[in-house]
């Protein structure tokens, strides 16, 4: 598994590689999410790219597709513990 500048975790080069290739030339919508812990649960809440980058935490990307998931997208999140 490789990571890059904004920690984000691929499962190798070639998954980095391709994710990259899909974001520029498909334009596959991305969507932010951070953890909002409350004192009695998570959840999980869907945030702009410009509040999702001036929060701090590791960051996973996670890539769905209309075969596995029904929707087309890559969805990011931040704040996990």
């Amino acid at each position: 598994m490789t990571t890059d500048k904004y920690k984000i975790q691929y499962k190798d080069h070639n998954d980095k590689q391709r994710i990259k290739t899909m974001k520029t030339e498909n334009k596959i919508p991305e969507r932010y999410y951070l953890f909002n812990y409350d004192f009695e649960e998570v959840d999980l809440v869907e945030v702009d790219k410009e509040v999702f980058e001036e929060e701090e935490g590791e960051v996973t990307m996670e890539r769905h597709t209309m075969f596995t998931n029904g929707v087309d997208q890559i969805c990011y999140t931040k704040g996990g513990h």
